[in-house]
């Protein structure tokens, strides 16, 4: 495939195999296209081409910081989450800018890790460079100090925000239930003015892990009383509360939604309906599954 003319005409979002992104490489080595360098590698994050676009990061005299936060939030998404959090340590070692779309990465990888002590550190950084006051930015701490075992913590972050977001309260909802103080995760389900889909499988998970199996299913029925939709992951709680309490009629009833919702295309949602067909010993309905 020949190019004539800037190597980086064509758009990212063109499917450019491998062998055609090392010819556009290869132009902009030819032709010393150093200011080039940069944006090919901004391509090739974006087209999730990662580990070539490191070694081409490595070989930078002096790469922007625009690419070193990129290489956080991608490394992130891709689950890499050691070589988020080695980026992340590099860039402030050398003094390089943190933007704030990188903290939500970083800190997410450290909760990945149960990297405690980085996470903190982390937490102490952005807070220093005031990357710490927005929305996605609090989620995501409130997340990590959850899933840490400090709820304390994540509390105090929530308490300090003025305009308290869905996602906000979808979190701490999240971190109570998990340390299974459901009576405060219900508290805060009944503060939210504007609820989600989020919102209801929240709360309904967080009855699920304390079996109330009963209360679950109830706020199921309110859940569907107002008019909201559910989605797969609304079915899996739902389908795992009727495996436990092995009520294979409610499990039917939960497959009826499954069909109508058309969400049979949900391979988890499909191995949790094989689960309760099998526990309740109704192998004929789990073959058609």
């Amino acid at each position: 495939m020949p190019f004539h003319g800037n190597p980086l005409i064509v758009t990212p979002t063109s499917r450019l195999n491998i062998s055609q992104l090392k010819q556009v490489h290869a132009r902009i080595i030819t032709n010393n296209h150093q200011s080039l360098k940069p944006i090919f590698v901004e391509w090739l994050l974006n087209l999730s081409c990662i580990g070539y676009a490191r070694k081409i990061f490595d070989e930078m005299s002096l790469p922007n910081p625009t690419l070193y936060n990129m290489f956080v939030a991608a490394y992130s998404k891709q689950s890499l989450n050691k070589e988020a959090v080695d980026m992340f340590v590099l860039m402030h070692s050398r003094n390089v800018q943190i933007f704030g779309f990188s903290v939500p990465s970083v800190v997410k990888s450290c909760s990945d890790l149960m990297a405690i002590e980085l996470g903190k550190q982390v937490h102490s950084v952005a807070a220093q460079s005031g990357l710490d006051n927005n929305v996605f930015s609090q989620t995501a701490f409130m997340d990590f100090y959850a899933k840490t075992g400090d709820i304390g913590c994540a509390r105090l972050i929530f308490d300090g925000i003025k305009e308290k977001h869905v996602l906000s309260y979808n979190c701490l909802i999240s971190g109570y239930a998990k340390s299974g103080n459901v009576s405060v995760a219900r508290g805060l389900s009944d503060e939210i003015t504007e609820r989600t889909v989020v919102s209801w499988n929240s709360i309904m998970a967080s009855y699920a892990h304390v079996e109330d199996h009963h209360e679950a299913m109830r706020l199921f029925e309110r859940m569907l009383a107002e008019r909201f939709k559910p989605n797969g992951y609304t079915f899996v709680i739902l389908l795992s509360v009727c495996s436990k309490m092995g009520d294979l009629d409610m499990g039917l009833r939960v497959k009826k939604f499954i069909d109508e919702s058309n969400m049979f295309r949900d391979m988890i949602v499909v191995i949790a309906l094989l689960e309760i067909f099998v526990k309740c010993g109704d192998a004929d309905k789990a073959r058609g599954v």
